[in-house]
């Protein structure tokens, strides 16, 4: 946490896939200045199953966000060998899991960054960065809780 706000770096981490049951946020997730990402089942429109709640052991509110993880399509590794209903063509495999949909959290926040460089003519603080995710996301619940964090965050628009 020290390095991390030290640093000014944004560290976006998969919540876990531990299932539905209280305080199965994982490490590095349940960091206090890491933004845990949970899986939404966008097919269902609902959490996925399999994706960790809440809160941490110490009482602190994650995971903070939720994206897109169930069969999602990713490049396949020519190392890898998965099930036939996984793979998407020759190269391409859907997968789940927290840690698919951690990729789309962070890129949400990275066009954040460019966004609000191209309107302010500087870097937002993470503290900016909440602040728009508590007026912009797409809330599942009115306020931020221990399922869904803040929601779904939304590309920002021009």
């Amino acid at each position: 946490d020290e390095l991390v706000e030290k640093k000014g770096v944004w560290v976006f981490a998969a919540a876990g896939n531990e299932g539905n049951l209280p305080t199965t946020i994982v490490v590095p997730a349940v960091a206090r200045r890491a933004f845990a990402v949970g899986a939404w089942d966008p097919y269902y429109d609902r959490v996925a199953p399999f994706s960790s709640l809440g809160p941490t052991v110490d009482m602190r509110m994650k995971p903070d966000l939720v994206a897109a993880g169930v069969m999602v399509v990713s490049c396949r590794s020519q190392y890898a060998d998965f099930p036939d209903e996984y793979e998407v063509g020759r190269y391409y495999v859907a997968l789940s899991g927290t840690s698919m949909a951690t990729p789309a959290a962070a890129a949400v926040a990275a066009d954040f960054v460019e966004y609000f460089r191209y309107w302010h003519g500087r870097d937002p603080t993470i503290n900016e960065f909440i602040q728009w995710l508590e007026h912009s996301a797409r809330h599942i619940n009115a306020v931020k809780d221990f399922v869904t964090g803040w929601g779904i965050p939304l590309a920002p628009r021009s």
